[in-house]
């Protein structure tokens, strides 16, 4: 994927068929596509890296809940990130996923 997103290919993902989990609680729409707009490796203060992949739900009224959504803490504790990433609240649909819980939830 992340080749892909090297060359500017375009990738797109959809949830359900694969797992067992309850998309809505997590803000997710089953049985539905998502644009992949960008795939990352970020290296954090603490010598850490974390996988990001930024996707768009192009109804934009359901976004992801989990772990780097909107209102996900790691934003206020790495602030330096909102720049980094184009952190934008008020987007629509856009959402940034980390690698395992794209793994977990979303297929290609």
């Amino acid at each position: 994927m992340w080749v892909w997103s090297t060359y500017r290919c375009p990738m797109g993902a959809s949830c359900g068929g694969h797992v067992t989990a309850d998309y809505k609680t997590v803000g997710l729409e089953e049985n539905h596509a998502y644009s992949i707009l960008d795939v990352l490796t970020l290296a954090m203060y603490d010598d850490t890296q974390v996988q990001l992949l930024r996707l768009r739900n192009p109804w934009g009224r359901s976004t992801w809940q989990g772990r780097w959504s909107k209102n996900d803490l790691v934003w206020e504790r790495n602030n330096w990130l909102k720049d980094v990433l184009h952190y934008n609240t008020e987007e629509q649909g856009f959402f940034w996923m980390k690698f395992s819980d794209f793994l977990q939830y979303v297929m290609m």
